[in-house]
């Protein structure tokens, strides 16, 4: 059986859009005192977090630094924590360890769900009324029923306003959508994306991820990530560190985009980044970009060092000339 996507989705004409698996962490947590608990260990502000609607923040540890960043979806009694892929167990153990004697209960529901994205050229991800006199219809979560098929989908934040979707579909109705290639739009399949796509596609829009950008390195001002970030709720685990960063502007580097040039999209450009000899930074992440004709990098520099121009030192390599660009590359 296929799912029509048009019953879902406002998609314009273009074929420009691709469907992809994804396999992040959802934790399911229930009690009275959820969003009071999550008010005080993670960066923003939840606690007028409404029904059916969701909140980006993000779990730092006592210096500030990130163990995860985690969309809060508030659906009836339950509140869903959708976060990095292969992060449950580390969210789990994170939670619980702050725990004492509210009124919460954690689970790893991470194999419940079926969970793909959609990313491409999308017109609005609400159907006809869902949108309607809603001042925050930017973070709902919505929830429909289609052909007898159950979805649960929203925009992430973290996403930096792209146009792409997360669809959380319960595992026990995954018959419903048994390959990518049923996925249907009108009458044009969806296609099926590659990893690859996903990568250059979340490296173009500036989207951190796990094992890269996101890692107890980093702090979150560093990545870019203030929007998720009160500095007025009061106290939540590593407030004092990122209060203080802020304050006195001591973030020492932040995430930037880097055009390579067109060299060898199979090479490897993860490395250190000099200005005039100088290191000031270095890479993350990489992929060859199409349309740009050029590799392109996240990375890290020192901040206030943005030259028009740069070197890339590889071991054993000639440096190679380089630009910042701004999110999404252009």
């Amino acid at each position: 059986m296929s799912l029509d996507i048009d019953k879902i989705l406002h998609l314009d004409g273009s074929k420009d859009r691709k469907f992809i698996r994804r396999s992040p962490s959802v934790i399911k947590l229930k009690g009275s005192e959820v969003l009071e608990f999550l008010q005080r260990i993670s960066t923003n502000d939840l606690l007028d977090l409404t029904v059916d609607t969701h909140r980006t923040t993000i779990l730092t540890n006592e210096k500030g630094r990130i163990i995860d960043i985690v969309s809060v979806l508030r659906s009836g009694d339950e509140i869903l924590l959708i976060g990095s892929e292969g992060t449950g167990t580390v969210l789990k153990g994170w939670l619980e360890r702050f725990i004492i004697m509210e009124d919460i209960q954690v689970s790893d529901c991470t194999a419940d769900f079926v969970i793909f994205s959609i990313f491409g050229f999308a017109v609005n991800p609400l159907t006809p009324g869902d949108e309607k006199n809603r001042s925050d219809s930017a973070h709902l979560v919505v929830d429909k029923t289609i052909e007898g098929s159950h979805l649960r989908y929203f925009k992430p934040d973290l996403w930096r306003g792209t146009l792409a979707y997360l669809f959380l579909y319960p595992e026990k109705e995954k018959r419903e959508i048994p390959e990518p290639s049923l996925i249907v739009s009108g009458s044009h399949y969806l296609a099926a994306a590659s990893q690859g796509d996903y990568e250059l596609f979340r490296i173009e829009s500036g989207i951190p991820a796990i094992g890269h950008e996101i890692t107890p390195e980093f702090n979150p001002l560093e990545i870019g990530l203030q929007p998720f970030i009160s500095f007025t709720k009061g106290c939540y685990i590593g407030q004092e560190v990122i209060a203080r960063l802020e304050t006195y502007k001591k973030v020492q580097k932040r995430m930037v985009g880097v055009i390579i040039g067109p060299h060898d999209p199979h090479d490897s450009y993860l490395g250190k980044l000099y200005v005039k000899g100088e290191l000031v930074g270095y890479t993350t992440s990489f992929c060859y970009s199409p349309s740009l004709k050029s590799v392109i990098a996240l990375g890290f520099i020192q901040a206030g060092v943005f030259a028009p121009g740069a070197d890339l030192h590889r071991s054993g390599k000639p440096p190679l000339s380089v630009k910042f660009s701004k999110f999404p590359f252009h």
